[in-house]
């Protein structure tokens, strides 16, 4: 009973960090090969898979913008957005994630077609 009472926070950090590091392996690569981007341009939307890597050019109303994607992620490389919000975002590789350009009206989101559509994010 003493050395119980004497381990008992060791006994919790070890299940804290068993814990975490069995949820970091289960998402590791969340994404699946149905991993597409859905991309909003004002009024009009646009998906692209998320499985092969290339640089792409989405031209509208006399604008291009420019994305990439690389290894099941995507990111905006070229806006004509003053600040350039949007691009300083990088890449993003999952639903919880998203690209916003305010003036351009621009969102850009993972979705997965393969996953039931009734679960979040979270629950899966």
């Amino acid at each position: 009973m003493k050395f119980f009472k004497k381990n008992i926070k060791y006994v919790f950090d070890l299940i804290l960090i068993t814990s975490i590091i069995f949820f970091a392996l289960k998402n590791k690569g969340k994404n699946s090969i149905n991993s597409k981007a859905l991309i909003k341009i004002r009024s009009r939307s646009y998906k692209y898979s998320l499985a092969k890597d290339k640089v792409f050019t989405i031209k509208q109303d006399n604008i291009n913008y420019i994305f990439e994607i690389k290894s099941h992620k995507i990111r905006m490389v070229d806006s004509p957005c003053p600040k350039k919000i949007c691009i300083k975002t990088g890449f993003i590789s999952n639903s919880s994630e998203e690209i916003i350009c305010v003036p351009e009206k621009i969102i850009v989101n993972i979705i997965d077609d393969g996953k039931n559509k009734d679960y979040d994010y979270m629950t899966q």
